[in-house]
């Protein structure tokens, strides 16, 4: 089955149609009836995520801050 909505999915666990994964801002923005959380040994579940931006076009300071910030406190480890 594939559901594309964080809520919809939420739902359908709560309703009895099976277990999901959902990030813990879907869940903190949700009353939790009929929702266990569990925990699992090895999560979170660590994603690799990337910047995209358009190689001729001048980026704003918000986004030459954001990708700053990427670099120097998350886990960006490259800006190309």
């Amino acid at each position: 089955m594939l559901i594309e909505s964080n809520e919809a999915i939420r739902l359908a666990v709560a309703s009895g149609l099976g277990i999901a994964v959902l990030s813990q801002h879907t869940l903190n923005q949700a009353v939790m009836g009929g929702i266990k959380e569990l925990n699992i040994v090895d999560f979170p579940i660590i994603n690799q995520l990337y910047t995209v931006t358009l190689k001729n076009r001048q980026q704003s300071v918000s986004s030459d801050k954001f990708k700053y910030h990427l670099v120097n406190h998350g886990r960006l480890t490259s800006v190309c």
